[in-house]
């Protein structure tokens, strides 16, 4: 019997577009980072309106030095893109320590479109649902609990 083959550091999930769930698993590299830039950055080319959920849930570090410049970089670069396209982000990690630096990143360089910051993916999902209405896109809250493996009787708003 063959391995599993390892879960990748980040995934990123488009089966519910305009929802781009992007998650992270363990610890990511540097250079695995720089990919991710490069994708969202492809995601931004199709010129789509859509909404990001940032599944930090599963992630066993913050990012580095160089992975925050790498960011910084990549923010200044795409600014305009990002905000004309994406209309929220949802961060999402029990992680105290990872949640306040979100806060501390989002008071000193504040993000352009709504956002927020959450402890588990099922308390992201109603505000999510939300976002997405307010930019008239919508998914469908019974595809989106299905997705995320949540109870069926459950309603987001």
């Amino acid at each position: 019997m063959s391995p599993l083959p390892e879960p990748r550091p980040i995934e990123i999930d488009e089966s519910l577009w305009p929802l781009l769930t992007i998650r992270y698993r363990g610890v990511t590299t540097a250079s695995q980072y720089a990919e991710l830039l490069a994708a969202r950055s492809r995601y931004l080319d199709r010129r789509e309106r859509h909404l990001i959920l940032h599944d930090m849930s599963q992630s066993s570090s913050m990012s580095s030095g160089e992975q925050r410049r790498l960011q910084a970089e990549w923010m200044k670069q795409e600014d305009a893109r990002m905000r004309q396209w994406v209309v929220g982000i949802a961060f999402v990690t029990d992680s105290v320590p990872l949640r306040l630096l979100l806060s501390v990143i989002q008071h000193v360089r504040p993000l352009t479109m709504p956002n927020a910051i959450f402890p588990r993916v099922s308390e992201a999902l109603p505000w999510i649902v939300a976002q997405l209405r307010q930019s008239g896109l919508d998914i469908g809250s019974p595809s989106l609990l299905a997705h995320f493996g949540l109870e069926h009787g459950r309603s987001l708003g």
